[in-house]
């Protein structure tokens, strides 16, 4: 066998071996299958003259065109899309702020029912007590407003020990 040496761009020979070890075979079987496999086709081609390749720049400058006006139409593309995505975190969002609102609406009136409870409570004790009851109560009826008590029963507790020291003391003489 003989060998021929051929002068290649440092690209080509790199996909040349890429090409070679991803067939498994030698450089030299696929360069030997490259030019010998279809030699009737090689035999026809020709060299591209220089308007050829003029004409060929220019496509591929036309191409190149077309290329760019597709990317610019992903970029606008990938715009709106951030938009909806963005829209639709905002509408979640404003789903998760409806299902809180409906919670508190749930707590609150959860929580009118226990400031009736209080206000029976202050109905059903004695005397001296009513003034430190209602004053309890109006603490609670505030702390209502911020929705503090929200799922939060326990709270109401000492409120009501509050009520009842305050009103012991005012049974006692000193308010």
């Amino acid at each position: 066998m003989k060998s021929i040496h051929v002068r290649l761009s440092d690209e080509e020979e790199e996909q040349l071996l890429r090409l070679a070890e991803a067939s498994g075979r030698t450089v030299s079987e696929v360069v030997r299958e490259a030019l010998f496999a279809h030699p009737e086709r090689s035999a026809a081609l020709r060299p591209a003259t220089s308007a050829e390749v003029e004409e060929l720049g220019k496509r591929l400058d036309v191409w190149a065109g077309k290329v760019d006006l597709t990317c610019e139409k992903l970029a606008v593309l990938e715009g709106v899309l951030a938009e909806v995505f963005e829209l639709k975190g905002g509408q979640a969002e404003l789903a998760g702020r409806v299902e809180n609102a409906e919670e508190e609406l749930r707590a609150l009136s959860q929580n009118v029912t226990r400031l009736v409870d209080l206000q029976v409570e202050e109905r059903e004790a004695p005397f001296g007590m009513s003034r430190a009851f209602m004053q309890v109560a109006t603490m609670a009826a505030f702390t209502l407003a911020r929705g503090t008590f929200s799922h939060n029963p326990e709270a109401w507790e000492p409120y009501k020990e509050e009520a009842r020291r305050r009103a012991l003391k005012t049974e006692g003489g000193t308010p």
